[in-house]
């Protein structure tokens, strides 16, 4: 089961790099450059055909070979670099029709053949191959092989490997199988075998991190439920216990008619704050204004400024809600004419009980 697992998740990350490299290489295809010989020098070539108006001079010293101008070399730096060939420096060879089966041994089929069709040493030769198939309802296979050799290329080599470029194919756009320009890697892949790598790598972490984050989530997810069910179940409790004592107190002392004329009668007795506040504001003159109303226990006291002070308590006593006004605190004369302070208090009635 676990060997399963396990094939299944390499299956998937093998297939997200496969779908990162895809997408990878369609961005570098617009980051790639071109050399192309052009008179003693080499001239930049972007990837939509248009060229730098200076060419690189390939130059020597004691550290090795190097490109001048520097600005224009560094533009080199970090990017794919096509180095264009004539098709003069490059041998194309299709073998003998090989049997389908072996297209896993190709590799080691075309290294072998290329001590026999090559002209060079093998260890100075870089080379490619195409596969295709013999004949439709054949299953034997025609594999053209494209070769050069290093050395020819080697000094224009040394001074590109020193700008570490990203990566070095030889271009031979004179040569073509299948209407496709011959690239030869310069590194034998070796290359994108490293950026294969190091994405796999990036992936492997990327899902290593996901799949943290999504158990570490479920598992704060799943501690929350259950908090929170235990909360719950809890307050069902507290409220089931409470009904319970409440249904007990009820049947254990039912209200007699006593208490229901006791609470009856205190509901008559007790002054509405709504009511006093409403007969309060039909009382007082339009020349008078609180600035403080309290009431607290049967009684009002108000605080504010009126123009006639002395007419205040007939006219609050005139009303049925009020009764025995008094000022519990001296009377204060304003400047300018603006009214006197007063301090008032009154004691509230009780509502009128409706006729049956």
């Amino acid at each position: 089961m676990f060997g399963s697992v396990g094939r299944a998740i390499a299956w998937f990350i093998d297939g997200l790099v496969e779908v990162c490299l895809a997408a990878g290489n369609r961005m570098r295809r617009s980051r790639r450059v071109a050399l192309v010989p052009s008179g003693n020098g080499y001239a930049v070539e972007q990837h939509d055909g248009r060229r730098a108006n200076e060419s690189l001079q390939l130059q020597a010293s004691d550290n090795g070979r190097y490109f001048t101008p520097a600005e224009l070399a560094e533009k080199l730096r970090n990017r794919d670099v096509d180095l264009v060939l004539s098709a003069d420096e490059v041998l194309v060879r299709t073998l003998d029709p090989l049997p389908g089966e072996s297209r896993q041994y190709l590799d080691s089929i075309v290294h072998h053949q290329l001590e026999r069709v090559a002209p060079w040493r093998t260890d100075d030769v870089l080379h490619t191959y195409r596969v295709a198939p013999a004949e439709r309802g054949n299953d034997r296979l025609l594999v053209t092989v494209i070769a050069t050799a290093r050395s020819m290329h080697a000094q224009v080599l040394d001074a590109l490997f020193a700008l570490r470029p990203r990566e070095i194919r030889l271009l031979c756009r004179d040569a073509q199988v299948d209407g496709e320009a011959i690239a030869i890697p310069v590194d034998r892949g070796a290359a994108a075998a490293a950026r294969q790598a190091q994405l796999r790598r990036r992936v492997v972490v990327a899902v290593s991190l996901l799949v943290l984050a999504t158990v570490g989530g479920s598992s704060l997810l799943g501690w929350e439920w259950y908090r929170t069910d235990t909360e719950l179940a809890a307050v069902n409790q507290a409220i089931a216990e409470q009904r319970e004592r409440l249904i007990s107190a009820r049947t254990s002392a039912p209200a007699t008619d006593q208490d229901l004329r006791a609470m009856i009668e205190r509901r008559w007795t007790t002054p509405f704050a709504v009511l006093a506040l409403e007969a309060l504001a039909g009382a007082l003159p339009d020349n008078t204004w609180l600035t403080e109303l309290r009431l607290s226990e049967g009684r009002m006291r108000m605080i504010g400024i009126s123009q006639n002070v002395p007419g205040l308590v007939p006219l609050i006593e005139k009303s049925p809600a009020f009764a025995e006004a008094t000022f519990f605190a001296p009377t204060a004369r304003l400047p300018g004419g603006q009214g006197d302070r007063f301090h008032l208090e009154t004691k509230l009635m009780p509502v009128e009980r409706p006729k049956p």
